[in-house]
């Protein structure tokens, strides 16, 4: 068996997507399967919460499902996470921790970051001047603005990575669907990821 498999961008729906991913950590544990590098993108959009967020507080659901949207809990952990079907790219990424502690990244952050600079170089053939998050890790920084999240999960020796890509952002639709915090408030919110996201 090759030792990497990477699957192309596929459009599936969220509940496909998350069964996906978990299946294929499950599967190269069991070496059933390489190491994998997924792109994927969301139809409907869809709405993820982390593997330790509550629903109730994360997510307005009765405009989820009016507006048509899936709403999912990933096996990774992280924040709520909004996947809009036409504005972002999400990648995955399957593999043993001791392939990437043969790499030298032996603490958690340093794994985080060298599967982020995968993405990084790629983007960087394209033109564009991505870096790491310095304040906001796991994250990847654009002109100095976020535009890629990342979480994690382990198992038996394994982890699997979620990351997204944005190409562009509808802060209003998001947080039509997403709660923003007690303290904060939507318009604040919004008006904070205009300021700090691509």
């Amino acid at each position: 068996m090759k030792e990497w498999r990477f699957i192309p961008i596929e459009v599936r729906n969220g509940y496909w997507n998350m069964a996906l991913d978990e299946a294929i950590l499950n599967a190269v544990i069991e070496k059933e399967s390489p190491n994998t590098l997924r792109f994927f993108k969301w139809e409907p959009s869809t709405v993820s919460i982390g593997r330790n967020q509550s629903l109730s507080n994360e997510v307005n659901t009765n405009v989820a499902i009016e507006k048509g949207f899936n709403i999912v809990r990933r096996i990774t952990g992280g924040g709520a996470v909004f996947h809009d079907n036409t504005r972002e790219i999400t990648y995955s990424i399957v593999c043993p921790i001791k392939f990437l502690e043969r790499l030298n990244a032996k603490k958690v952050i340093e794994q985080f970051e060298i599967l982020e600079a995968g993405i990084i170089a790629g983007l960087a053939k394209y033109g564009l001047q991505p870096e790491k998050g310095v304040i906001h890790c796991p994250a990847i920084f654009l002109d100095g603005k976020k535009f890629s999240g990342n979480a994690q999960v382990r198992k038996r020796g394994f982890l699997l990575q979620h990351g997204t890509i944005l190409l562009e952002l509808d802060p209003e639709l998001m947080y039509s669907v997403l709660k923003a915090p007690h303290n904060i408030g939507k318009s604040k919110m919004v008006n904070s990821v205009f300021a700090k996201c691509i």
